[in-house]
């Protein structure tokens, strides 16, 4: 019998023009049982016998023919090739008959499949083969031998973690099931399988088998050796996850292949087929803009998101977001801003608009880094194109916006069941606040030498630079906002505003000493800088810009001896570079900002010994870090010119080739963030230092006598003031270290035991407070202060973990009632063992400052509501008005909150928030529990609720019966709550939720009697003995009394 089946889709053509042929012809029909037969020329037994089977299917199409037979062939006859794809297909062999030297007529049928990209169809034929009997003998038949193996790398172990991440399938070939004859007779075989799990599909020569079926290939001829493709697949549309677990444990079935010749000969060998896959645990932890106003986003500037996360992987995974800004109302129309950014493409390639009402929502692919236990990941959500450039969308008027992270938007990817890969804030949009500080006006002018500007360029600086964007209301009246002001202030975060001059212009030579007149009467105005725009090409050179502050130097590389003048408070910009905003690379006007900056002092230029090399299509800056982050600009410096750097030497060599990514003012592409003009701006610009995200606030009294009592420390993640200063002298030096025990910074800070008063003067102390911020980074080792006498007068350590952080109370979109006390509870725990203290805090959503609640407390729990609160031991709180702190008050009126709790050990900070809703009290539902037990037990839950709460409930496990069985040991022994909880487990937790407001919960206690059978039986023993006794001893014959005397005479 021969049944030879591919995993190929059949489709019959009827009347198709095509057919199958044989060589030899066919010699006649027979029509037979409703079928016709072509008759093959008769064969005889023990004689070689072949025929070739052929199709008329264009040439090119012949040789991925699929060829079918199914019938009854002779014994002793194969198929070649193996494969059944080709364009022809040979049946071949000495035919045996199964009585020799009888007579013995065969059926089959012989099907051809068109595989050739669309194909022409399946056509097919109907043969008789007459095997005659031979008239002599044939030699008796040699049963054959052979061997059965698989070849291939072992162990055959499959990763299906492709499928969690999205994959359709995975697959694994490169293996060979090798049949080899050893001797006898040639023989078809037989192969099949068994042990093959659901779900995997076994591929051998292109055809696949999937279980039940047991059938791999019927009929193989095996006359010397014959090899079969062998590979493995699993599609992600099976229940591949019942192959193995996760965790990368590898589960292993056992395969057996066995083949079985004509004679009954069996072989077979094992193969050992693993499965393993990881699934990511991804952990979204917060998101908040990059700003330089705590959580506010301001409206017309440029937002960067922040995002962090936890990931538990063995790679980095690129993995798609989905970014939804919400209404588009409340962002800026990118397709309307061509002024301001330039050609669109560039900066919104991506954005669209989605939903009813519709959304902007963007689509960005990011790489996840996995991370290492306690620590997080950070991603700046922003767009980034082919030529570099950064989507930034920009609020378009006060309110609330709401933000809404996805990652895997399409769930293409498995997460394991912890994973959180959604987050959601709401963020209050302001506008920018004026503030009117002499030092930080900066002038705005046209300054020209011979009247080169046009009308149509005057035009322009009017309307692109002297026009206010917009008004705002201040306790001086309404105040313009101009379009450098919305710019800068993301540049330097103590800049206040700029006023464009419109009723004149500057004219005169462009130099150091024009620029020290202009210095000058700008400080007489009231003004701190100036911005001078000059016509194109005026500065002289390539230059775009200049600022007369450099300091002086004998020759390339001696050390510089700098000298400055009153010229370096005025920046010179020219005006392509300053105004004309249809130029692409006067985006958000970089050049103003570097220019600027030099104004401050002397900042670094170029870096690494290259060239510029910024195209000017593209640009957008990180307002936290303080400036710019790319931009592109193009500017070629010959090979081994020598251009001036700050960082030292102060001459850089230039190498060949000089276009190559720079570490430049205007670029992030590497290196140490010092470096860069937008960082300096940060930190020198008006006095301000610090610039990470986050900080260590350190808090210490020093004793004049040496003694210092170190409060606990903590770290800061929003916060105004500015660090410490590592350049200078000072009497007392505090020191970072590293966990390697190298030198992170040093704060020289001078310190005196004296206090001011007025009109008093100094007076000395015995003790002063020290409260600084300083960097924070995750792997700082010690914290030193030495004083005067070179002495260190205080150390701490960073210990190695961070406290964990549970937030018990209020649960998460708690309504808190109006005029009701709240019990803020919380559970700190630290592997090192170190003692914990808490910081509280509340704000509303959307506002960018918190509201102290309690401050290093070392209890677990406050009262939210109450007028006053003195837990540190070294303020207190009272509150003028004490129905004020009342919830619904005027410090908590009703609305969204978030409640901030903090632990430090000392360093070592963890962070929750919680977020409630204060609302009137018949907002909330009340629920009525009542926890009782089937043998009267009184248990301690019943009570009335609120809608949210948690209410843990505990019975005993055991409790002593009442009265005398109770005395005799009877005790009732938990079974199981029924009720609002079904579960066996002792104590519960019942969340106050759902429509059913009357809750009962009932603990069943079985009765057991166990001690009391036993003391009674103690006691039924015991009686029984003494009744035995008592009984055994009336029992005996008592002795005969003496006779009585006798009566007396």
């Amino acid at each position: 019998m021969l049944l030879l089946i591919v995993s190929t889709s059949f489709t019959t053509v009827l009347c198709s023009p095509y057919a199958v042929y044989s060589n030899p012809s066919p010699v006649g029909t027979r029509y037979i049982g409703g079928k016709t037969y072509y008759v093959l020329p008769d064969g005889e037994e023990g004689k070689p016998y072949s025929v070739v089977f052929s199709t008329d299917f264009p040439d090119n199409h012949k040789p991925y023919t699929q060829w079918r037979i199914y019938g009854d062939t002779p014994p002793g006859m194969g198929i070649s090739p193996s494969s059944m794809r080709g364009p022809t297909l040979t049946l071949s062999g000495t035919p045996l008959n199964a009585q020799p030297g009888t007579t013995i007529t065969y059926y089959f049928t012989v099907e051809a499949h068109d595989g050739y990209l669309d194909g022409l169809g399946t056509v097919s034929k109907n043969y008789m083969l007459t095997i005659k009997g031979s008239t002599t003998p044939p030699p008796p038949p040699q049963k054959i031998d052979y061997t059965l193996e698989v070849i291939g790398r072992f162990p055959l172990q499959i990763d299906l973690t492709p499928l969690a991440l999205g994959e359709s399938t995975v697959s694994k070939t490169g293996y060979e099931i090798r049949l080899r004859k050893i001797s006898g007779d040639s023989e078809m075989i037989r192969l099949e399988q068994s042990g093959l799990p659901e779900g995997v599909t076994m591929w051998v020569e292109g055809t696949g088998i999937r279980a039940p079926t047991s059938l791999i290939r019927e009929n193989l001829w095996l006359e010397t050796e014959l090899t079969l493709s062998l590979g493995f697949t699993v599609d992600a549309t099976v229940n591949w996850r019942s192959l193995t677990m996760p965790g990368g444990v590898v589960k292993a079935y056992i395969i057996t292949v066995r083949g079985v010749s004509q004679s009954g000969v069996e072989k077979s060998t094992t193969l050992h087929l693993g499965f393993y896959y990881n699934i990511p645990k991804l952990q979204i932890l917060s998101l908040k803009p990059l700003t330089q106003h705590g959580s506010k986003l301001i409206a017309g500037k440029q937002t960067i998101f922040k995002l962090e996360y936890r990931l538990e992987y063995n790679s980095p995974m690129d993995v798609e977001y989905r970014l939804d800004l919400g209404n588009v109302n409340s962002w800026k129309d990118p397709s309307a801003e061509s002024a301001i950014v330039g050609v669109e493409y560039w900066h919104y390639a991506g954005l669209r608009k989605e939903g009813d009402p519709p959304h902007w929502v963007y689509y960005g692919r990011a790489t996840l880094n996995p991370t290492a236990a306690g620590e997080t990941g950070i991603l700046y959500l922003m767009e980034e194109v082919g030529q570099g450039s950064g989507f930034l969308p920009r609020p378009s008027s006060v309110g609330d916006v709401q933000v809404r992270v996805d990652f895997d938007p399409h769930r293409k990817v498995t997460w394991d069941e912890g994973s959180i890969t959604t987050v959601s804030e709401t963020f209050r949009v302001g506008i920018y606040p004026i503030e009117y500080d002499y030092a930080r006006r900066i002038k705005v002018v046209l300054w020209e030498e011979d009247r080169r500007f046009t009308h149509d360029q005057r035009s322009e600086y009017l309307r692109e630079i002297a026009t206010p964007a917009y008004w705002i209301s201040t306790p001086w009246g309404q105040r313009p906002v101009y379009r450098y002001q919305i710019y800068l202030s993301g540049i330097f975060k103590d800049y206040y505003g700029t006023y464009p001059v419109t009723e004149l212009y500057y004219s005169g030579d462009i130099g150091w000493w024009n620029a020290d007149t202009a210095a000058e009467e700008a400080a007489e105005e009231g003004f701190g800088r100036v911005v001078a725009i000059v016509p194109n090409g005026d500065i002289g050179g390539n230059n775009v810009g200049i600022v007369y502050a450099w300091p002086q130097w004998a020759s390339p590389g001696a050390e510089s001896r700098p000298f400055w003048d009153q010229g370096f408070h005025v920046a010179f910009v020219e005006y392509d570079e300053a105004v004309n905003s249809t130029h692409t690379k006067n985006l958000y006007f970089p050049t103003v900002a570097h220019e600027l900056s030099h104004t401050f002092g002397m900042l670094y230029d170029i870096y690494d010994g290259y060239a510029i090399v910024v195209p000017e299509e593209c640009v957008y800056f990180d307002e936290f870090k303080g400036g710019i982050v790319k931009i592109f600009k193009y500017y070629e410096f010959s090979a081994n010119t020598d251009i001036y750097s700050a960082l030292g030497p102060f001459f850089i060599r230039m190498p060949n080739p000089s276009y190559v990514a720079a570490r430049d003012i205007m670029d992030h592409a590497g290196g140490a963030k010092d470096g860069y003009w937008a960082w300096s701006s940060w930190r020198i610009v008006a006095g301000v230092s610090g610039g990470d995200p986050e900080a260590l606030l350190i808090s210490m009294i020093i004793c004049r006598n040496g003694t210092v009592l170190g409060r606990p420390f903590q770290r800061l993640y929003n916060y105004s003031w500015t660090y410490l200063e590592p350049e200078g002298t000072g009497n007392f030096s505090l020191a970072l270290y590293l966990k390697n025990g190298t030198v992170f910074k040093r704060y020289p800070y001078n310190m005196s035991f004296y206090y001011f008063t007025d009109p008093g003067g100094y007076k000395p102390t015995d003790a002063i407070p020290f409260v600084r911020i300083v960097p924070w980074l995750d792997n700082l080792g010690r914290i030193e202060l030495t004083g005067p006498d070179g002495k260190v007068w205080f150390t701490r350590s960073v210990s190695t973990h961070a406290p964990v952080l549970e937030i018990v109370y209020p649960p998460e979109g708690k309504k808190l009632g109006t005029g009701r006390n709240y019990t803020i509870i919380w559970r700190g725990t630290d592997a090192d063992g170190d003692q914990l203290w808490y910081t509280v805090l509340i704000r509303r959503r959307g506002e960018e400052t918190w509201r102290m609640l309690a401050n290093r407390i070392t209890k677990d729990r406050i009262t939210l509501g109450a007028p006053t609160i003195s837990e540190d031991e070294f303020v207190e709180r009272v509150y003028m008005d004490p129905s004020s702190a009342r919830l619904g008050g005027s410090e908590f009126p009703e609305g969204d909150y978030e409640i901030q709790i903090k632990a430090t050990d000392g360093v070592n900070t963890a962070v929750k928030i919680v977020h409630v809703q204060i609302v009137k009290p018949e907002q909330i539902k009340t629920y009525t529990m009542t926890v009782d037990s089937n043998v009267g037990l009184k248990i301690n839950g019943s009570g009335t609720y609120e809608e949210g709460d948690m209410v843990r409930v505990r019975a005993p496990v055991e409790e002593p019966m009442k009265g005398f069985l109770g005395m005799l040991g009877g005790k009732y022994r938990f079974n199981r709550w029924t009720g609002a909880v079904e579960t066996k487990d002792s104590e519960v937790v019942v969340q106050m939720t759902g429509e059913q407001t009357v809750l009962t919960l009932t603990a069943l206690y079985d009765e057991n009697y166990t001690q009391v059978f036993l003391i009674l039986s103690i006691i039924i023993i015991v009686v029984s003995a003494i009744v035995v006794l008592v009984a055994l001893k009336l029992g005996r014959k008592p002795k005969p009394l003496p006779p009585p005397p006798p009566p007396p005479s």
